[in-house]
């Protein structure tokens, strides 16, 4: 699947995830995004909602959120960003070289983010939200969607819905911040077995250890949230990465990306000098005339291995062979050395 100039799964797609961490704020919503492409982010993300369209008016702000506000709706009307901040945002991103997203809650925001982004990102309370859904589908791009609070019963009714070549599932916990205990990353090979599409991860966790985990659980693309100090007046800042901590984080996802290789086992170059010299042939244990007959106490196993010479799995082979030539004590035995053995009858 190709989302702007980025294939998935030629490497990990790393969303610094802006969300509301601007404070309702352009010039700030500009500074994080500039601070998050030159901490090294593929693509930054925000939010755009119309209060009104969201929540009910009389919904209570949410338990871990500063109660600075009467209500949840009042709360997100003092972070929405207008429409020409966000056509200032995508125009700021491609400047940068960046991708730009902006998760939608409403068909109206998809309808005018449309022509601004190469794919959608559903955020994990509108698994369900099947007018939402519907509407992001017919854009025919592809849809990035989170699976916190979610039963696979719910995932299941999302994949139908989604067509399978445009859909890809990010694991997510939604508790802000999740518990360690909680994070359960083996979902990432379940997501990506029962579905057979790229999975990745949406981390809500402090730190940056789950995220690293993740990729090295097989997820395809990780997201974290991004702000650009802690001193802000945030929600998010438990579980939100610092531009150093996201350096640090996208570092150590390229490397992790190195480390992973391929599947199944083979020599690596660094290690051929090591194996050489760590694995053993087999040598004699004392001298040894021509056409004696070898038993176990004439060999040992010895390092290292020689090349050409008997190796020390095939130690037990050599007992009852004749000599064709003398060999010194603490040489090694090569094959020509040894009188053939009787075939089998």
């Amino acid at each position: 699947m190709k989302i702007w100039n980025f294939e998935i799964g030629s490497r990990t797609l790393v969303i610094a995830e802006v969300g509301s961490n601007h404070c309702g704020n352009p010039d700030l919503a500009r500074r994080s995004l500039l601070a998050a492409a030159e901490s090294g982010a593929d693509v930054v993300k925000f939010q755009m909602y119309d209060p009104d369209k969201l929540v009910d008016p009389t919904a209570p702000v949410l338990s871990y959120i500063a109660q600075t506000h009467a209500s949840q709706r009042e709360r997100f009307r003092s972070l929405a960003l207008s429409r020409e901040t966000f056509l200032d945002l995508a125009r700021l991103a491609s400047d940068a070289g960046v991708m730009f997203l902006a998760t939608p809650f409403d068909e109206d925001a998809v309808e005018f983010l449309d022509p601004l982004m190469p794919a959608f990102k559903i955020a994990s309370g509108d698994l369900t939200n099947a007018r939402l859904l519907d509407r992001v589908v017919k854009t025919h791009k592809p849809v990035l969607v989170s699976t916190g609070f979610a039963t696979v019963k719910e995932i299941d009714w999302l994949a139908a819905r989604v067509p399978k070549d445009r859909l890809c599932l990010l694991h997510c916990i939604g508790a802000y911040p999740t518990p360690p205990e909680q994070v359960h990353l083996d979902a990432i090979g379940f997501l990506a077995g029962r579905y057979g599409v790229p999975v990745g991860f949406s981390d809500h966790t402090a730190g940056i250890t789950a995220a690293l985990a993740a990729v090295a659980k097989g997820a395809q693309i990780v997201e974290k949230h991004f702000l650009l100090s802690r001193d802000l007046p945030a929600a998010d800042v438990t579980l939100s990465a610092t531009p150093e901590e996201f350096r640090e984080l996208v570092s150590g996802v390229r490397q992790i990306e190195r480390m992973t290789g391929r599947r199944g086992k083979s020599v690596q170059p660094s290690e051929q000098y090591f194996r050489n010299q760590m694995r053993r042939s087999v040598y004699a244990a004392r001298d040894l005339p021509v056409g004696h007959i070898l038993d176990e106490r004439d060999v040992l196993p010895l390092r290292p291995l020689v090349t050409g010479a008997i190796g020390a799995q095939d130690i037990a082979g050599v007992a009852g062979r004749r000599l064709l030539k003398p060999v010194e004590k603490d040489r090694p035995l090569f094959p020509e050395m040894l009188e053939r053995p009787d075939p089998k009858p």
